[in-house]
């Protein structure tokens, strides 16, 4: 179920506790593997949360931080 927060016009995708906890735990996972260098692997985490989620990562120098697309 998807739940929707609206603010100032918009309607913005709400994301549960549990979601996020799943989220945070693929990324520290998919950030494990590219310090490793095993990069198929760490696409692989970002394919699931762009299909499951909808998220997309934004990597920066020694973090990844994400946004929910729609």
């Amino acid at each position: 179920m998807i739940n929707y927060i609206f603010i100032l016009g918009l309607n913005i995708n709400a994301i549960s506790e549990e979601e996020k906890d799943e989220i945070q735990k693929l990324i520290e996972k998919r950030n494990r593997f590219r310090n490793i260098k095993n990069y198929d692997e760490s696409d692989k985490i970002r394919r699931e949360l762009l299909n499951k989620f909808d998220i997309e990562l934004i990597d920066h120098r020694g973090f990844t931080v994400w946004k929910k697309l729609n």
